[in-house]
């Protein structure tokens, strides 16, 4: 199970796709997502569908997280990206073979709202 989350909240993870945007590599993702884990408050997104902010980018490696609500939504915490960057890394790549293996992927919830790990510009 991953780090903070609940069983019933592990259920609600919806569909994931892998390879579907310019790939990061893995050490600098695994940077922002630790990265993540420390940010204090709770992310908050204006009105979706796709509507999306990069919450993390070092050496041309991007997490970002989008909400596809009608409405403003907030997340509990950064934590919560973290996670779900986290099953992105573990479902699309081979990142604990090497740093630098590549990573594509975006990890879809329940509540309409998901995590893209990909490329980025930084």
């Amino acid at each position: 199970m991953r780090v903070g989350v609940s069983p019933l909240q592990e259920r609600q993870l919806s569909v994931y796709y892998c390879n579907n945007y310019p790939y990061a590599k893995c050490h600098p993702i695994f940077d922002g997502i630790n990265y993540l884990y420390g940010v204090s408050g709770q992310p908050v997104n204006g009105p979706g569908p796709g509507n999306c902010g990069q919450v993390s980018c070092s050496w041309n490696s991007a997490i970002w997280w989008c909400n596809d609500n009608p409405t403003t939504y907030a997340l509990g915490s950064f934590g919560d990206i973290a996670n779900l960057a986290s099953d992105v890394v573990q479902k699309c790549s081979y990142c604990n073979a090497g740093a630098y293996f590549p990573v594509a992927g975006q990890q879809f919830t329940d509540q309409d709202w998901n995590v893209i790990v990909r490329d980025g510009s930084c």
